[in-house]
């Protein structure tokens, strides 16, 4: 789900016959739900950049990466983006006209896509061995953020600056489910885990890692 305005929602999923479909809150109601066609392996990826921009990504048959857009006035046709990935993909934007797209490829590493505002670049390997989905936020124009889950169970981080990327660093935790993350300022960062006791764990960035993970219960 993501709102692209005020009292906007819109929300795109699979069916039980694995095509997307779209429904979403004008302010007042809900359209009920339109038909997109394709046929997906992996829970759909949903961001926008813009009122009345809509862009999702899923995995098909062939477990590679595929995307629709909406402009304002129509949806475009699917479009193949490649790749081979064994988790479903993430999608963030930092500013007008900019995706970044993340998937685990069956090699376990990470790899990443951007759209500039003009072209597609080819997919970059970001390293790392992940077991999970990938979380990506931003809490600024051109600076990144994504969380993944290793082998150890513990959560690893990697940003990019604007320039470049940083190694990857531990945050710690022992999980049993993918990373979540969230932003609501500059500088600032929270993420959450569920811990081996199905408890709830949170770690926030202020500038730096807090030490430890707070038990949330």
């Amino acid at each position: 789900m993501t709102a692209w305005s005020a009292n906007r929602l819109d929300l795109i999923g699979t069916g039980s016959d694995a095509s997307a479909y779209h429904n979403w809150w004008d302010g007042s109601s809900w359209s009920g739900f339109e038909p997109h066609g394709g046929i997906f392996t992996s829970p759909i990826a949903l961001t926008s950049w813009a009122i009345n921009r809509l862009d999702y990504f899923g995995l098909g048959t062939d477990a590679q990466a595929y995307h629709e857009s909406w402009n304002g006035a129509a949806w475009s046709s699917y479009e193949l983006l490649g790749g081979t990935f064994s988790s479903p993909l993430t999608v963030e934007s930092w500013g007008a006209n900019r995706l970044d797209v993340f998937g685990r490829g069956t090699d376990s590493s990470l790899y990443h896509k951007t759209w500039t505002g003009s072209a597609w670049s080819g997919w970059e390997n970001l390293g790392g061995i992940g077991t999970s989905e990938i979380s990506a936020v931003s809490w600024g124009a051109n600076r990144l953020d994504i969380f993944v889950i290793g082998t150890d169970d513990a959560v690893y981080h990697k940003a990019w600056n604007g320039a470049a990327w940083s190694a990857w660093e531990s945050l710690g935790g022992v999980a049993t489910s993918a990373p979540t993350a969230v932003t609501w300022g500059l500088n600032r960062l929270d993420i959450f885990i569920i811990g081996t006791d199905n408890k709830a764990y949170h770690k926030g960035w202020n500038g730096v890692w807090q030490t430890n993970w707070d038990n949330l219960g």
